[in-house]
C-alpha cells in the first residue's frame, strides 16, 4: 500500500510492542518478590515489600548519619560536637527514624521503584552524599566562621553565600511549585503550597 498508512500501522505496532516490553522489565526488576507462577506479588508480599524499601530508606539515612559523625571527626566542620552522650546519640537517631521515616512516607518511598528510582538518577546520589562534606568543608572557610543566628558579625562573604542559598532555596521551591501546578492544576499547586 502507498498511501503512507502502512508503515504509520508498522510504527504504532512497534511502539506498542517496545512499551509492553519495557513494562514486562521493570515489573521485573521493581518487585522484591518475584512468584514463579505470577509475575504479580501477592498483597501479603507487597505489604511487607513496603516495609523493607522503607528499612532500607532508613538505613540509608543512618549510613549518612555515620558519615558526619566521621566527618566531625575530621575537624569537618571546625565546631562539630566530637563527643556527644549516649543521651544526644539516642536523641539522633530517634529523629533521624521519625522524620526520615515520616518524609519517605510523603514521598511514597514504600512504593516499589520508588526508592530505586529516586537512587537511579546520579544527581539525587551525588545530592544526598555530597550536601554534607560540602557544607561542612564551607563552613570551615574562614569567612565563613560565623553563627548563621549573630548577622552583625557576617563578612561581605558571608552575606553572598546565604542569599545565594537562599536563592537556590526559593528556585528549588519554584520549581516545585510549577511542576505540581503543571501536573496537578490548582489543586496540585495548593497541596502543595500547604
Amino acid at each position: 500500500n502507498h498511501d503512507g498508512t502502512e508503515p504509520l500501522l508498522v510504527q504504532h505496532s512497534l511502539d506498542i510492542v517496545d512499551e509492553t516490553t519495557q513494562q514486562r522489565r521493570s515489573i521485573r526488576r521493581i518487585h522484591l518478590f518475584n512468584n514463579e507462577h505470577s509475575s504479580t506479588p501477592s498483597p501479603t508480599q507487597l505489604y511487607i515489600s513496603k516495609f523493607i524499601y522503607m528499612g532500607l530508606w532508613l538505613a540509608i539515612l543512618m549510613s549518612l548519619y555515620c558519615m558526619n559523625r566521621l566527618l566531625v571527626r575530621s575537624n569537618l566542620p571546625y565546631d562539630g560536637i566530637l563527643n556527644e552522650s549516649m543521651l544526644e546519640l539516642t536523641r539522633d537517631i530517634n529523629q533521624i527514624f521519625q522524620l526520615g521515616g515520616i518524609l519517605g512516607w510523603f514521598v511514597g518511598i514504600y512504593q516499589p521503584g520508588k526508592l530505586w528510582g529516586m537512587l537511579g538518577k546520579p544527581w539525587f546520589s551525588i545530592i544526598l552524599v555530597g550536601i554534607s562534606p560540602l557544607y561542612s568543608w564551607i563552613s570551615n572557610l574562614d569567612a565563613l566562621r560565623h553563627s548563621l543566628a549573630d548577622m552583625s558579625r557576617w563578612t561581605m562573604q558571608m552575606t553572598i553565600v546565604v542569599c545565594i542559598g537562599a536563592a537556590a532555596i526559593i528556585g528549588v521551591m519554584l520549581r516545585l511549585a510549577v511542576l505540581s501546578y503543571h501536573k496537578y492544576g490548582f489543586k496540585g499547586l495548593a497541596i502543595f503550597i500547604c
